[in-house]
C-alpha cells in the first residue's frame, strides 16, 4: 500500500481542530454583543493556547520532517520514495517498529479531549542503524497498516502525551 502526505490527509488530521474552531466561532458569533477584550482574554486566549498552538506545532513538526518522503508498505518489506530515489528494505532489514501515540489513541478510545490526540508517528529501526519515520499525516491508519504487514517484526507501543518527533 502506497502512502504519502497529501492535502486530504492533512485535512483529515486537522479535522478535530476545524470542528472545534467552528463550534468556538459559532459561540463567539452568538455572543457578539458581549465581545470585548475581557471576553477574548477569558475565552479566546485559552482556546488558542490549548487547541490551536499545540496542533500547529505537532502538524508542522510532522510535515517538515517527512513531507518529502513517500512509502510503499507490503508483506515483503518497505519501499521508500525520497528525493527521486527509491530505496527498498526487506522485512529482514527492519529490527523493530516503535509506535509513539497518545494514551487515548493507544487504547483506540473514541473519547478525545484535545485535537492533537489523533497525531502519532512510527519509528522503524533498521539493521544498518538507520531510522525511518512514518507519521499519521501519511495515513490516518498507518499503525494498522504497519501491524498488518509487519507481523513478524517486534512492535513496541509507547505512550506520549504530546508525540512530537524528536531525538530519543
Amino acid at each position: 500500500m502506497k502512502i504519502k502526505i497529501t492535502f486530504w490527509n492533512q485535512i483529515k488530521a486537522l479535522f478535530d481542530l476545524i470542528f472545534i474552531s467552528c463550534l468556538y466561532f459559532g459561540f463567539w458569533f452568538y455572543n457578539l454583543e458581549n465581545f470585548n477584550l475581557k471576553f477574548f482574554i477569558c475565552i479566546g486566549l485559552p482556546f488558542i493556547l490549548i487547541f490551536v498552538i499545540p496542533v500547529l506545532i505537532i502538524h508542522l513538526n510532522y510535515y517538515l520532517i517527512t513531507a518529502h518522503i513517500g512509502y510503499e508498505i507490503n508483506e515483503e518489506g518497505l519501499i521508500v520514495f525520497e528525493n527521486n530515489k527509491i530505496i527498498k528494505y526487506s522485512i529482514k532489514d527492519i529490527n523493530r517498529v516503535i509506535i509513539f501515540m497518545t494514551p487515548n489513541k493507544l487504547k483506540d478510545s473514541a473519547v478525545r479531549s484535545l485535537p492533537f490526540e489523533n497525531y502519532y508517528y512510527i519509528k522503524l529501526e533498521l539493521t544498518n542503524g538507520k531510522e525511518l519515520i512514518i507519521t499519521s499525516l501519511h495515513s490516518s491508519k498507518v499503525d494498522k497498516i504497519v501491524e498488518y504487514h509487519f507481523k513478524e517484526i517486534k512492535i513496541v507501543k509507547i505512550k506520549r502525551f504530546f508525540p512530537s518527533i524528536k531525538d530519543d
